[in-house]
């Protein structure tokens, strides 16, 4: 994965944000989830980072990877713990 090559964070995004376009962001851990099982990034890595873009919504739906992150199936358990 190159973040410079044909890279939608830096092409896509910020001319859907011109033009008013809402933007989801899906496949927060990666897609196959490949980066988090070979170890690159934690869950909790990988959607901070997700969040972190400039996006209306990050859609992130897993029990898998809410059990990694030691939430509760209602999301977070409290809000200190919301991402910054």
């Amino acid at each position: 994965m190159d973040p410079n090559f044909r890279s939608f964070e830096s092409n896509v995004l910020p001319v859907a944000n011109e033009r008013g376009i809402a933007v989801l962001g899906m496949k927060s851990m990666g897609g196959s989830g490949e980066v988090i099982s070979k170890g690159a990034f934690t869950p909790s890595q990988a959607l901070s980072y997700a969040m972190s873009l400039p996006v209306a919504t990050t859609i992130k739906s897993t029990i898998k990877y809410d059990r990694d992150l030691g939430r509760s199936r209602h999301g977070y358990a409290s809000s200190a713990e919301l991402p910054v």
